[in-house]
């Protein structure tokens, strides 16, 4: 069971890390014309960065509060275990929310090192 946990927290990060390097190459030309017009690699960066964590910081939330209101609702087949565990919960958050800030940090530094003039060249 852990494996398949490994394997499918695994592939959540590889889709969001593909779905952010998709979207930093539909906009290599919007992200040349921000460096041509003067926006450094840092705020490059931070942009992309946040379009990709503001989703995934919403779906963590979204699945607490999930999570959370399942955990009541299992509270009477749940045999000395507690459906509200800090640390259990802070752990999951914790790796999802890491896993998420690694998978959006790769396309960032791409956008952030891109070059404006081979950005608006190509097409």
């Amino acid at each position: 069971m852990s494996a398949l946990a490994a394997i499918a927290v695994g592939l959540a990060g590889l889709g969001v890390w593909g779905v952010a390097a998709q979207s930093v190459g539909q906009r290599t030309r919007e992200i040349g014309v921000r460096v041509a017009l003067g926006a450094t690699s840092a705020q490059v960066a931070a942009m992309i960065a946040r379009q990709g964590l503001v989703p995934i910081a919403l779906g963590v939330i979204a699945g607490l509060a999930g999570g959370l209101g399942l955990g009541q609702l299992m509270r009477s087949i749940l045999f000395e275990v507690t459906p509200i565990d800090p640390v259990t919960i802070s752990a999951t958050l914790g790796v999802l929310l890491g896993i998420g800030v690694l998978a959006t940090i790769g396309p960032a530094l791409r956008a952030a090192r891109l070059d404006p003039l081979t950005a608006l060249r190509d097409d």
